[in-house]
């Protein structure tokens, strides 16, 4: 919509927000927790997901079997898994370093 407008300065817009800082920078401490807490459950159950369409146990660990074709999808879903493993390490970190 507001790409439609004539006359916007996206620019300044832009840099209008990124000085006011994020919603969750500026949340309570305790409403930061269970802000990334959720959002820790939600990068969880896509990993689980992304793990069961590639066939791998995360329990397990022995890396997966390096035979296996690996086309362009598997590629771009490794990258995502490595990607959210990633996140939630750092927001397992994060959450434990908030008090």
């Amino acid at each position: 919509m507001a790409r439609a407008a004539k006359g916007m300065n996206y620019g300044l817009i832009t840099a209008l927000f990124s000085q006011s800082g994020s919603a969750v920078e500026r949340m309570p401490v305790r409403a930061r927790k269970v802000y990334l807490e959720r959002h820790l459950q939600l990068v969880e159950a896509q990993i689980r997901a992304l793990a069961d369409e590639l066939g791998f146990d995360l329990d397990e660990s022995e890396p997966p079997p390096a035979d296996q074709a690996l086309d362009l999808e598997r590629w771009d879903s490794l990258v995502s898994l490595d990607y959210l493993l990633a996140a939630r390490d750092a927001l397992r970190e994060t959450i434990t370093h908030l008090r």
